[in-house]
């Protein structure tokens, strides 16, 4: 007998038809969606495995172990990055007040809205060697080009900075979050044994606020070892250069899929161990009878200091390369309202309007049929969907793209042949 719950038991019968359709309907959608989401993960993996490996002995023997090595310390440093200025700027506005305080909410999360690659083509407008920056210093010291150092902004240390300054509002939106749901009694009761500020911090409101710091530095992980146009501008090579390198420059599908099936190895392997670390860890929230903390007023350099490191990533990651982009824009000579330009517009206008849709409908598919069919079929169709983020687009493009292409193939063929 299939097991119904208490709640269908009871129900009429015209209204329990009605709900198993529904839930019937909701299954089939959010296992198509599901499967949806592990079709280029599985593509990757049979084209990795039934390729030939000429492309990636020799990638092996010349430059897979300095893609590894860079991609590592790319991950070490924006992963140290985002998690030093999001918690601390969560901390700061969540837990503290200080003029402009709600301002600085809201102008954090900004620097979400620019690509990595667009920040990095500003800064290097301005850094780089005929940048204003190093042309009106050696202009007022009279220096040549060798007579001094400058850091290299086309670096692995100036791909970290770009993609911390872009991708901390991942760890600053939900460390904040877990911030205002805890409750103020750890917090006073450390404070009454003895403990200061930021010894209480430290010790209890940071640790319960572990998993959802966790969650947003997996994010940011996951966001940087798919960026391709940060690195390949900056000449930075990592696994994800790699891909394209195999595949367009190489010509060699198999090779960009097993690199594609290292890459994703790596990100799962993160979201396994980060799963595993956490255990049943979950945000402490404030409950009814459990006060939510008082913030506390700062005042003279303690107030001037935490604006500064608030105001210091909204400045870098969007006040000033909009001042650089915009400047940029009105020195060219292109006309920024031609045809060509506004064809860029709608195509971005479709594709965000479209991706943004069938991700939303994605999400209620699962949701419903969560909500209606609790139990591990439900739970194991969301897990899979969720581990969609956790492939990089490279490896999403290539693995959609080696079994269209071979579909694409073989039906030329069998026209040719018809």
């Amino acid at each position: 007998m299939t097991a119904v719950s208490e709640t269908e038991e009871y129900a009429p019968k015209g209204n329990r038809r009605g709900r198993r359709s529904g839930t019937e309907v909701f299954s089939f959608l959010a296992w198509t969606v599901a499967l949806a989401c592990i079709l280029p993960m599985v593509a990757v993996a049979l084209a990795a495995l039934t390729g030939g490996t000429d492309t990636v002995r020799h990638l092996v023997d010349t430059v897979l172990t300095g893609y590894a090595l860079t991609t590592f310390g790319l991950v070490a440093l924006v992963s140290v990055g985002t998690l030093g200025i999001g918690v601390g700027a969560a901390w700061l506005v969540t837990m503290t007040r200080f003029p402009g305080v709600r301002l600085f909410e809201i102008a954090l999360v900004l620097p979400l809205a620019f690509p990595a690659y667009v920040l990095a083509y500003a800064y290097t407008f301005v850094l780089d060697h005929p940048g204003i920056v190093q042309t009106s210093l050696r202009q007022v010291t009279g220096w040549g080009p060798r007579d001094y150092w400058f850091p290299e902004i086309r670096s692995l240390g100036g791909a970290a900075v770009m993609l911390v300054l872009v991708l901390y509002p991942y760890v600053y939106l939900l460390a904040r979050a877990a911030f205002l749901q805890q409750s103020g009694g750890a917090f006073l009761a450390a404070r009454a044994l003895g403990k200061n500020a930021f010894q209480a911090f430290w010790l209890v409101s940071l640790p319960m606020a572990r998993p959802a710091i966790a969650s947003g530095v997996l994010l940011t992980v996951m966001e940087t070892i798919a960026d391709f146009g940060t690195v390949s501008y900056f000449g930075v090579q990592t696994f994800a250069t790699g891909i394209y390198t195999s595949w367009f420059s190489m010509g060699d599908r198999a090779g960009a899929a097993q690199l594609a099936l290292c890459l994703l190895s790596f990100a799962l392997a993160l979201a396994v161990v980060e799963r595993s670390t956490r255990g049943k860890a979950r945000y402490h929230q404030a409950g009814k009878q459990h006060a939510a903390m008082p913030p506390a007023e700062l005042k003279g350099w303690q107030s001037a200091g935490a604006w500064v490191l608030c105001a210091l990533p909204v400045c870098l990651g969007f006040l000033l390369p909009v001042i650089i982009l915009f400047n940029m824009g009105l020195q060219s000579e292109q006309n920024l309202f031609s045809s060509r330009y506004l064809a860029f517009l709608q195509n971005s206008l479709t594709l965000a309007t479209l991706a943004a849709l069938l991700t939303v409908l994605a999400a209620i598919c699962l949701g419903f049929y969560q909500r209606l069919r609790p139990g591990r079929a439900s739970s194991t169709a969301a897990y899979i969907s969720r581990l969609g983020y956790a492939v990089p687009g490279g490896v999403i493009a290539v693995g959609l793209m080696v079994p269209f292409a071979a579909f694409d193939n073989a039906l030329d063929a069998w026209m040719r042949a018809n």
